[in-house]
Parts: C-alpha cells; sequence; structure tokens
C-alpha cells in the first residue's frame, strides 16, 4: 500500500528541476547529478529521455550523455532506438550496442535482459527482481558500477517494490571520506540519476566497506502512481501502528530483516499460525530463544513450494515457461532458518504436531509486529489487512548434512589450554600435507576436498561461474593446462589458511546448527546430535562430544556434554522422544539449567548459530571439565542510540541513519582491532 503516511512525511512534489543537484566543478557529478542525459533545451537529444532507464544509466556511466547527437556512436544508438522502439528487445540491443562499443564484449547482465524480453517484461517492473545498481563513494563523489544479475535468491524488500528501485552506495576505508563528505552526496545533494531521486533507507553498519542502501523515489520507469518516499517504504515494511515504541536503534537492527536473501515458499492461511510461549528458566531467561516448530506437513508444504519457486526462477532467468502446478515432495531436512513477517529465526520439524499445516513461533522470534490474519480463523484473503508480503515463509536455507570441518586459531589455542596434546595437533597437521600432496594426482578425493570448502558458502546463484568445480565435474585430465593452473592456485590457498589460521581438519567433527530441545527430556549435561549422512552409528558409539562456537575467546566456551541416543530417549518417554526420531540433522540442547549450552558458548542462541562439534576420542578424553565462561555476565556495550525516538521527516529521518551507523562503525573498527591485538599476545 504506497498510500501509508509515516509520521511527518508528506507527500513528495514532483519539481521539474530541483537545485543544489549539480556540482559544476566536477565532470563526474555533473553527469551522475543531472536531472536527465540531456537537457529540456537540447532538441536534438530529446529522444534520449525515452530510452529506458537502465541504458541511461549506462550511458552516464560511461559519460556519453553529452555529445549523442553529434557523435557517431550517439547516431548509432538513435538508429538502433528508433527501429526497436515499443518493443521487449530495446534494452537488450542497445545494452549490446553500448558495451560492445565501449567494452568490446557482452554486458555481464545480458542474461536477464534476454529473459525479460522472452518474457515480455521490463526491466523496471516491480515485478521483476533481475538487476541491482550501486555505485562508489569517495571524497570526489558517487561513481557509478556496472549493474550485476540477480539469481536464484532475492531480497524481500525487492520482490516487494522491484529490485531496479534499490542503489547500493559503497563507501570503503581508502575513501577517507568523514560523516560530513557522506551527510553531503546522500542527503543535501540528493543523489539523482538520470532523474531518478533516490532517497536514504538503510545501511548496516560494517567495520570495512560501508554500504548505504538507498530507494529510488520518482523518476523514469516510476509511475505517478508508485512515487514514495523511503520513509514511506520503512513505514510499510514496519507497520508504524503496531510498532509505536520504535527506536532508532530498533529500526536499524529490524529494517535489516527486509534486505535478507532468501526464497519464498509457502503463504500462509487461516488457521496455520500458532504463537506458542518460550520455554523459561526463574530468572525469566529464554531457553528457546530463536527456534520455533513445524508439523511434517507444513514442512513439506514449504520445501515443496520452495523448490517449485527456485525451479521456476530459474526457468525465468533462462528464458523457460513457468510451471502453474505445485508438485509435491516430502521434505529431505529437518530444519530451516527462515523469515515470516516481523519473525526470524529456525524452525525444526516436530511430527507430534498435526495433522494439518501448523507453523508455531515463539515470541523471541517476533522482532517487530505485523498484521498476522494467518492466526484468525476466518479466510485471510478477504481480510483487508491480509499482506502477503507478511504472511509468506521465506526460506533462506534447509540444513543439509555437513562435511567434516576444521579448527581455527582461536579453536587451537582454547583446546590446547583444555589440556589436548601438542603431539595430536602435529600429528593433524602431517596429515595435512600429505592430504594436500595427494590432491594433485587424485581428483576425486579433490573434488571432495572443493565441496567441503564451499558448503557454507551461498552458491544457489546460477550466474557462479566456478570453473574449477565445472571441470572437475567435467573430468578435465589433472595435468591440463589450464586445469592444472587452477588446481595449483587452489592448494596454494589451502595451504596458506592451513599455515595463518590452524585449519586442521578433523574427520570425526562437524559444524551442526544448535536447537533447543522443545520437550525437556535432556539434562542440564546432555545432548543430542543428528548427522544424517550415514554417521549416526559411528556418534552413537561415542559417550561425549566437544562442542563450541567460533570465534570463541575463554576456555570455558568450549562445552564437554553427555551424549544420548535415540533409544535412549525413547525409553524416557515414548511420546516425547518421537521429536528426535524425525531430526535428521543438529545440536540438539538441554532447556534444563539456570542457563542454555548455547548461551554459555559464548553467548550464542538458537536463531540460526552453528557449533563446531567433535567426538573423536583422541580429542574428547583429553578435554578437562571447566565452567563455563562468565563473559555472559557482563553488562553489553552501552548504546548511545537506544531509546532515541525515530524521526520520519526528511532531511532528519537520512541524517539519523547516517549517524548511527557512522558511530557504529567507529566502534565495530575499535572492537575489530582490539580482539586483534588480545589474539596475538595471547
Amino acid at each position: 500500500n504506497n498510500n501509508v503516511e509515516a509520521p511527518g512525511a508528506e507527500r513528495m512534489e514532483v519539481d521539474a528541476a530541483p537545485t543544489g543537484l549539480i556540482n559544476q566543478e566536477d565532470e563526474l557529478c555533473t553527469a551522475l547529478f543531472s536531472q536527465s542525459i540531456s537537457s529540456d533545451e537540447d532538441e536534438d537529444n530529446n529522444w534520449t529521455k525515452d530510452l529506458p532507464f537502465i541504458v541511461q544509466y549506462e550511458l552516464i556511466r560511461y559519460k556519453e550523455g553529452s555529445d549523442l547527437a553529434s557523435s557517431e556512436f550517439g547516431a548509432g544508438l538513435k538508429t538502433i532506438f528508433d527501429a526497436n522502439k515499443g518493443q521487449p528487445s530495446l534494452p537488450v540491443v542497445l545494452i549490446s550496442y553500448i558495451y560492445a562499443k565501449k567494452e568490446g564484449h557482452s554486458a555481464p547482465y545480458e542474461t536477464v535482459l534476454q529473459a525479460a524480453c522472452v518474457h515480455g517484461v521490463s526491466v523496471d517492473s516491480s515485478v521483476t527482481c533481475l538487476i541491482t545498481f550501486s555505485a562508489l563513494l569517495d571524497k570526489e563523489g558517487v561513481r557509478l558500477l556496472p549493474p550485476e544479475p540477480i539469481g536464484l535468491t532475492t531480497r524481500r524488500i525487492f520482490r516487494q517494490y522491484g529490485s531496479h528501485r534499490f542503489l547500493e552506495v559503497r563507501c570503503c576505508d581508502k575513501a577517507n571520506c568523514n560523516i560530513r563528505d557522506i551527510k553531503k552526496y546522500l542527503v543535501e545533494n540528493k543523489i539523482s540519476v538520470a532523474g531518478r531521486q533516490y532517497g536514504l533507507l538503510y545501511s548496516k553498519p560494517s567495520e570495512k566497506t560501508q554500504v548505504y542502501r538507498l530507494f529510488a523515489e520518482r523518476g523514469p520507469g516510476i509511475s505517478p502512481g508508485d512515487e514514495i518516499t523511503a520513509p514511506q517504504v520503512a513505514a510499510n515494511c514496519i507497520p508504524l501502528d503496531l510498532n509505536r515504541a520504535l527506536c532508532l536503534t530498533k529500526y536499524m537492527k529490524r529494517m535489516k530483516l527486509a534486505f535478507t536473501d532468501t526464497v519464498p515458499s509457502l503463504t500462509l492461511e487461516a488457521g496455520m499460525l500458532q504463537g506458542i510461549e518460550d520455554i523459561l528458566r526463574p530468572d525469566k531467561r529464554e531457553m528457546t530463544d530463536g527456534c520455533g516448530l513445524v508439523s511434517r506437513e507444513a514442512i513439506d508444504m514449504i520445501y515443496s513450494h520452495y523448490m517449485n519457486n527456485r525451479e521456476e526462477r530459474q526457468n525465468y532467468l533462462e528464458g523457460v515457461g513457468s510451471r502453474s502446478v505445485l508438485a509435491m515432495r516430502r521434505c529431505p531436512y529437518s530444519s530451516f532458518q527462515g523469515r515470516l513477517g516481523g519473525m526470524k529465526g529456525m524452525w525444526i520439524v516436530d511430527d507430534r504436531l498435526g495433522p494439518g499445516v501448523i507453523v508455531q513461533y515463539r515470541p523471541s522470534q517476533l522482532k517487530y509486529e505485523v498484521p498476522f490474519t494467518a492466526q484468525n480463523s476466518g479466510p485471510c484473503n478477504i481480510d483487508s489487512s491480509f499482506n502477503e508480503f507478511h504472511h509468506t515463509v521465506e526460506v533462506k536455507e534447509f540444513d543439509m548434512p555437513p562435511p567434516p570441518a576444521c579448527l581455527s586459531r582461536d579453536a587451537v589455542q582454547i583446546l590446547e589450554d583444555r589440556n589436548v596434546p601438542t603431539e595430536f595437533f602435529l600429528s593433524l597437521a602431517r596429515k595435512e600435507i600429505d592430504e594436500l600432496d595427494a590432491l594433485r594426482r587424485d581428483p576425486d578425493r579433490l573434488l571432495k576436498r572443493y565441496k567441503a570448502r564451499t558448503f557454507l558458502k551461498d552458491s544457489q546463484s546460477v550466474f557462479d561461474d566456478d570453473m574449477l568445480l565445472r571441470m572437475l565435474t567435467a573430468g578435465v585430465p589433472l595435468d591440463e593446462p589450464v586445469m592444472q593452473r587452477k588446481v595449483n592456485d587452489f592448494i596454494d590457498k589451502e595451504l596458506n589458511g592451513f599455515r595463518e589460521k590452524a585449519r586442521f581438519l578433523i574427520e570425526r567433527s562437524r559444524y551442526l546448527r544448535m536447537f533447543p530441545d522443545h520437550t525437556g527430556l535432556l539434562k542440564e549435561d546432555e545432548c543430542f546430535v543428528a548427522l544424517g549422512d550415514g554417521q549416526q552409528y559411528d556418534i552413537e558409539r561415542s559417550t561425549h562430544i566437544v562442542a563450541m562456537r567460533l570465534p570463541s575467546y575463554f576456555r570455558g566456551d568450549l562445552r564437554k556434554l553427555k551424549l544420548v541416543t535415540k533409544a535412549q530417549l525413547m525409553q524416557r518417554c515414548p511420546e516425547k522422544g518421537q521429536f528426535f526420531q524425525s531430526i535428521t540433522t543438529g545440536l540438539i540442547l538441554s532447556t534444563n539449567g539456570n542457563l542454555s549450552q548455547a548461551e554459555q558458548m559464548s553467548g550464542g542462541d538458537f536463531d540460526g548459530d552453528r557449533a563446531w562439534c567433535c567426538w573423536d576420542d583422541e580429542v574428547v578424553r583429553h578435554v578437562t571439565d571447566c565452567p563455563p565462561s562468565s563473559s555472559y555476565l557482563l553488562e553489553p556495550v552501552k548504546d548511545w542510540f537506544k531509546g532515541t525516538e525515530m524521526k520520519w521527516n526528511e532531511p532528519e529521518f537520512s541524517k539519523q541513519i547516517i549517524r548511527y551507523t557512522w558511530h557504529h562503525r567507529q566502534d565495530n573498527m575499535w572492537l575489530s582491532k582490539l580482539c586483534t591485538t588480545l589474539s596475538i599476545l595471547r
């Protein structure tokens, strides 16, 4: 609903020529901040205003806006424009012409332009998520970067407004920009690209490259009915009438959820969503922080919609027709990390729920309120407050069985401090050197190693060009020159990580997602581990594991826990034990005691944190007992913006985001330097 008015944010009035946008002394800024490629007085160039926005964007990026009427390049562009005006292929042929003249090769996003042409849609349409725009900010101004294609996963907010309306402005350390420079370019001289005027919407503090996310409020390709200010967009994503106590700190943390890369799945209907209470200790501490439950039918429906939407997205990007019939499938996994309205965290299957589609959430998952008509008894599709954006389960990732895990420098130091002998690590080092040497001769081992290294990376984009993986899969000989060079590069990278980061591979270890025991069967010092990769028998022969989150800095962050099997849990209570029968992958921790084991691991929770788990007897039997670290008792660092009232009128809306980001970025930089120094000293 674009008519939602944020407090103090009036509907913007369209000015023909806004002032203060052009810096006459800088050629780049003159091109960037101009209202269009050509001026109104330049009759010969008036046709350029009818070009698609992405074409105008590229012309500005190549500084070709000033001489289109007189140059040979401009004449060729005009000829192509006249011949293809009104055709779906217009952006494709124009961009192909520009890149052929300027780069000598095709555009990196030409595939998505061709897909849009096949489907007869515009890249600038609000229903498409095909292209992202970005720029670099330094003391000289803003420099546009080439547009980038979007793969299989898209951001939640892109699906609501269209990816073409967002501009990602990046400011790195080397830019040496101070807060005055940032305010100048993002607020005082409000960025306008080819007539599209942008407002600052959100920024996430970062110690390296700071990213400011801007939203196109009006301009070419945006109809008058779709014009909306950045504060109004924020008010639509986080409904103000339900979140009146929203302060600046909360806004910055909650708005981040709208920019999560996810795949949409099942849209919940009436009665499918249920709220359940968190398991609490006497001091009101949450023992199930960030984790909900789903029925078997629900996770199957979510997985089916997820796979269907991924396949349709891939077909769409490849220019293939979509399939209208949903193919129902049984989910091979037992948990997923996702988003739902104002909620975030993990959901794990519980076969005791049902029959029917049931999604249960806990208060600790709810970060901000939205109107959930799916909790009502009536049909939510006729409710005036129904919003598909808030009712769709959006999957970040399903939990697949992970490969063997590696240690890190911090983990080695903690294990040594807990009495694991040095000889054990020396044996791992010798084994690793022999393994890396063998990779040069064994393509099967090399492929297995490479897949294990890229397991936790986001490799779901259809535009990823992983040449080594493709060559290994195709069976290219290892002595082929290109293959040999890529293999050597990979092994050199592994050696560097081994030498500098102590990445020792331990076969009987995994990075596992942490989940709370929703049944209460596990005792305080017990855990249950599910591997789902044929290794369950191996781990059930062990009696204990050691686990810790990474990074960890205190010896007490490493927890030694007693392993409990499915059979033992079923003996304790057959009805509650069914919960563990359906889990394929994960580390289940007790909800008994005064403090969850996840929180004892350097302050973890259950909204998606992973832990390094090891059941290798050479490690476990040497680890001595140790009380948990008291670091969780420390007072959190004071947030100077906590409680600061959110201001919704411009330019204060943008300025408060810049101030928040700037100060938190400085804090993160000093904290990073302190942690690095402490690691060196230790």
